[in-house]
């Protein structure tokens, strides 16, 4: 006579794979919520100047060199030459 083998319902495959996703699920949670996503520079304190604030006028000045151009350019014709005169 055959013998019922009863199935197991939590095996190690099934709960190695839920928490493999419950800890991405997390990691992913965690970066969205706490991680600090501020830009960061690091620079060496001998190429630093560190001196009091002052209240001043503040002038910044950058010089360049180049041409100007206009946007666009839009060109008049006048289909007959003549004078302009005034009435009243």
């Amino acid at each position: 006579m055959d013998k019922k083998i009863a199935k197991k319902n939590w095996t190690l495959k099934k709960i190695a794979t839920y928490g493999g996703i419950a800890l991405l699920v997390f990691f992913i949670a965690y970066q969205f919520i706490f991680a600090d996503r501020r830009s960061t520079f690091k620079t060496d304190k001998d190429k630093l100047t560190i001196s009091t604030v002052q209240r001043g006028e503040f002038k910044e000045f950058i010089p360049q060199t180049g041409t100007v151009e206009p946007a666009r350019t839009v060109y008049l014709d006048a289909i007959e030459g003549g004078n302009i005169k005034k009435t009243s």
